[in-house]
């Protein structure tokens, strides 16, 4: 009897099972059911590397460093345009083609002297490197201003106040750009701050709407959010080092 009961428990199981496998067969050979499995597996995997990027600091170091780098010289911008508007103005040449010229040899050498300075700030001391740029930078600038720029100084008004508090903006945003750009660069690299600082003309745009009632685009925001994802891009791997290089950190490099 007890074989009797062990039969009619074993046989309704039978069909049953070929049932679930015949409806696995159908499911893993269905087109549809393919397509929902890789969609779900790129979704997945889109995710997962998402999460990774902005979960990194590096990447958070690369965006929001560049940003504040590019207000600062947004504020550079805003001030000169506040002093263009006094009748401060700087001597300019009619030859555009000499004028093409010496923008892009000077956005070389801008190019240059930002790697350079990365080279320096990662090796050595960060405060001598502003020491020596404040020294050397004023006895070249002093030579600048004393050929090309004292007879457009003699019809500046210094004794207007609204004149001397753009000086005075324009100079401390100025500082403030050059000492924090050391911070930025030793924390991410010269590459970063070149691209980052491409978005300073949305920000001078953005107060330039209110101060004086700029006419604009719809590019702008194109240019500005393709400029954002290029630094998005770069910043998603931290550039690998050499064997023999060491390691930065925050603090200063120690000097004998």
């Amino acid at each position: 009897m007890s074989s009797d009961v062990q039969e009619t428990d074993t046989e309704p199981l039978l069909p049953h099972h070929e049932l679930t496998i015949g409806a696995s067969e159908i499911s893993i050979n269905d087109p549809d059911s393919k397509k929902q499995n890789l969609c779900s597996q790129v979704y997945t995997f889109v995710c997962i590397k998402l999460k990774s990027i902005l979960s990194t600091k590096y990447f958070w170091k690369c965006v929001l460093l560049g940003q504040f780098i590019s207000l600062l010289l947004c504020g550079t911008a805003v001030t000169s345009g506040l002093l263009s508007r006094k009748g401060v103005h700087t001597p300019t040449a009619s030859n555009k083609v000499l004028g093409d010229i010496f923008c892009a040899g000077g956005a070389f050498l801008y190019g240059v002297s930002n790697v350079a300075e990365e080279f320096v700030v990662k090796n050595f001391d960060r405060t001598e490197f502003l020491a020596m740029l404040g020294l050397f930078g004023s006895l070249i600038n002093g030579v600048q201003f004393a050929v090309f720029e004292r007879h457009e100084v003699e019809n500046v008004n210094f004794y207007s106040a609204e004149i001397v508090i753009c000086f005075v903006g324009f100079t401390i945003c100025q500082f403030a750009l050059y000492t924090c750009m050391t911070i930025v660069i030793q924390q991410t690299s010269a590459t970063t701050v070149n691209i980052s600082l491409l978005t300073a003309d949305f920000y001078t745009l953005l107060l330039g709407l209110f101060l004086f009632k700029y006419q604009f685009h719809g590019l702008y925001f194109g240019s500005f959010a393709v400029i954002l994802l290029g630094v998005a891009i770069y910043a998603t791997k931290e550039p690998e080092r050499k064997k023999n290089e060491p390691e930065m950190t925050n603090k200063e490099p120690v000097t004998q």
